[in-house]
Formats: structure tokens, sequence, C-alpha cells
């Protein structure tokens, strides 16, 4: 009983990530960035001092629809696992802009999808391996380099 009141945060944190299969861009194994239509605004960001998780910065995430996902992932298993450690990452900036200068392949570690919120609003959802981009409730892109250096340690 103890048990379970413990853990019912994290449950809520952590959205359905469901397997829909559709081809939601046919240059997916080519592509090498993130979100390329995106409009971006260029040296724009955001500090996330708050230490609030990517989904929470994003709006209240009621699904995750995943349409393409990357040759690395040996099952879906795998794809809900990367996400979920995605979405629980508390980033220390948000851009609106791509803020980092290597490749982000998606044909290996590439995951691409479709967010649902409970404003009824739905927005773009791409990563791959550390790197973000995702519309949040209200459409806005946001770009995420999820590695150590740029994320606030677990408390």
């Amino acid at each position: 009983m103890i048990l379970g009141m413990l853990l019912l945060p994290f449950a809520a944190q952590d959205p359905p990530v469901r397997h829909v299969p559709r081809t939601a861009d046919s240059s997916f194994a080519e592509r090498g960035g993130l979100c390329p239509d995106a409009p971006y605004l260029g040296g724009v960001s955001r500090p996330n001092d708050a230490r609030r998780s990517v989904a929470e910065v994003l709006g209240t995430i009621t699904a995750l629809d995943v349409h393409q996902f990357g040759r690395s992932f040996v099952d879906f298993a795998a794809v809900q696992t990367y996400l979920h450690k995605q979405l629980s990452a508390k980033p220390r900036v948000l851009y609106r802009h791509v803020p980092w200068a290597e490749a982000t392949p998606l044909d290996a570690a590439g995951v691409l999808g479709t967010l649902h919120f409970a404003t009824g609003s739905t927005g773009v959802f791409e990563a791959t391996d550390v790197h973000l981009c995702a519309q949040d409730s209200s459409g806005v892109y946001w770009w995420l380099r999820l590695v150590p250096l740029d994320v606030w340690p677990p408390l």
C-alpha cells in the first residue's frame, strides 16, 4: 500500500508511448537533422532554473505516438524506455534554435512521433540519441541537448 502511494507521482509523469506506424518522413533514413521545417529564432533560449522535466516544460502530455524509429532499437520496448528517459530529463536550457554543431542522423537511433496534450492539441516530437526537438502544447518548437553537462543532476 505504501509503495503504491510512493510510486503514484511517478506513474502520472509517464504518458503512454504507443506504436502508431506510418511514414512521417520518407527521408527518415537520410535525414541528418531534427525538425528541419520548424521556424527557429537564432540565439533565443530560456533557462530552466525551476528544473522542470521535458514533459513538464512541453505541457501535460496524455500520449506519445511513435511513427518511425531507428534500426538500433531492438524492439518497441527499447523505444519506450528511451522516450521515458528523454521526457524525464531536466534540461538546464531550452532553445528556440539548434544549439549543437554535431549531426543528428535519424537512421540508427532516431524517433519521430506526435505528442498529444491534455488541451487537445498535438505537437511534433523528434529525437535521436541525446538530441530532441519538440513542439509544446502551444505549438512552439524547442530544441534540447540532453548530455550530462546540459541537464540538471537528480536531487
